[in-house]
């Protein structure tokens, strides 16, 4: 046992100082791609070591964050920057963020002009880019606008992924959609910001059963929309029920309306008639992928055809091979009948030999029994 005990020392000695160095990932990689900047690490911390920028534990828990990180990008000049970045899991964690912080900075209509959506106010810009949600500062001046729209483009730049809308976002109904106010949910914390939901109803959608709450608010009526998505519509059926036996019993100045399709389930807040415009539109649409090419089309009588033609083939081939096997036996047969009249010594053991001393023709007979010895067989 010693000697792989010494061998796992050296190992573990060889491979501390690779642990020891960080690796080129994460936002980095993007990065070193970008063109006239330089980038200085400022702090960095893995996954939820501590509450990162604006938001809370529990928030970043809900909204799967990786990583937290400072920058200063140094472009031409003294125009410097101060970037944070936050790295989820996914997009839709991204996203969520980007969204949630239009609540925590309310009033914030500004953007820049950026083939990205993001926001501006007071010398910082937000955005988010795949996994990554960006905040760049600049220092205040006349400048500092251009100056993060020059870094934000180059950022975009760099970093060639495509930002995708959750697939809750998606089934938004479009008409008389306020944009500003999208936005995704993925647990009771972040879900907490919205005052538009209920309280008593926070414990009835069901967040241990993984439930995606987009949110929109909708004019020139106000109303709000919330739509829960779960995992099957078995389970939005469940909610679905329970969330009706919560209403009977809970009292709102607004009007609460519920509806389930598929497994959406929506619940608007506002007027009568503008709940049965907006949830008219709702509907689950699934998307189904075919793993074969569906322009080609099989009829029922092909699909016969094939059948027959099938049963045919097996007849046909059962035939072949009791033929063959008859034919091949026979085959057989006649070389071994042919090879036994041609070299008949081969098939005579076992005869015994009668001498016929009276001068008769010879006779051979066929006996049991062992070959005698000394007597050429004719």
């Amino acid at each position: 046992m010693k000697v792989p005990l010494i061998y796992g020392f050296v190992f573990s000695a060889f491979l501390a100082p690779l642990h020891s160095q960080d690796a080129p990932g994460g936002v980095q990689r993007y990065l070193e791609r970008l063109s006239g900047y330089r980038f200085h690490l400022l702090e960095k911390s893995g996954g939820l070591e501590r509450a990162a920028g604006d938001f809370s534990r529990p928030v970043l828990e809900e909204y799967a964050l990786q990583s937290y990180s400072r920058w200063r990008l140094q472009g031409s000049g003294d125009s410097s920057l101060v970037m944070e970045v936050h790295e989820t899991l996914h997009q839709q964690g991204a996203f969520g963020l980007y969204r949630l912080d239009s609540l925590l900075r309310p009033g914030t209509r500004d953007r820049l002009e950026l083939p990205v959506e993001n926001r501006y106010r007071e010398g910082s810009c937000i955005f988010w880019r795949g996994p990554f949600l960006f905040r760049l500062t600049a220092r205040a001046g006349p400048q500092a606008r251009d100056r993060l729209k020059a870094a934000v483009a180059a950022l975009v730049e760099a970093i060639p992924i495509v930002n995708l809308h959750p697939v809750t976002v998606l089934h938004l109904p479009r008409q008389d959609l306020v944009t500003e106010s999208v936005g995704i949910y993925l647990g009771p914390a972040a879900l907490a910001y919205n005052d538009r939901f209920p309280d008593p109803l926070m414990d009835k959608i069901g967040f241990q059963d993984r439930v995606e709450v987009a949110f929109a608010d909708y004019g020139p009526e106000v109303g709000s929309l919330f739509l829960l998505a779960y995992p099957t519509p078995s389970v939005a059926a469940d909610y679905f029920l329970e969330l009706q036996n919560s209403l009977h019993s809970f009292f709102s100045p607004d009007g609460i309306y519920i509806k389930r399709s598929g497994l959406l389930l929506a619940v608007f807040l506002g007027t009568e008639s503008r709940a049965q415009a907006v949830l008219g539109e709702v509907q689950w649409a699934p998307a189904v992928k075919w793993v074969h090419d569906r322009t080609v089309q099989v009829e029922p009588a092909g699909e016969a055809r094939s059948f027959l033609d099938m049963l045919l083939r097996t007849a046909l081939a059962t035939v072949c091979f009791i033929v063959g096997s008859l034919g091949f036996g026979c085959l057989l047969g006649y070389i071994w009948h042919r090879i036994d009249e041609r070299f008949p010594v081969w098939s005579s053991r076992n005869d015994a030999i009668h001498l016929n001393l009276s001068g008769a023709a010879p006779t051979r007979d066929r006996v049991e029994g062992p070959s005698w010895p000394g007597f050429r067989k004719s």
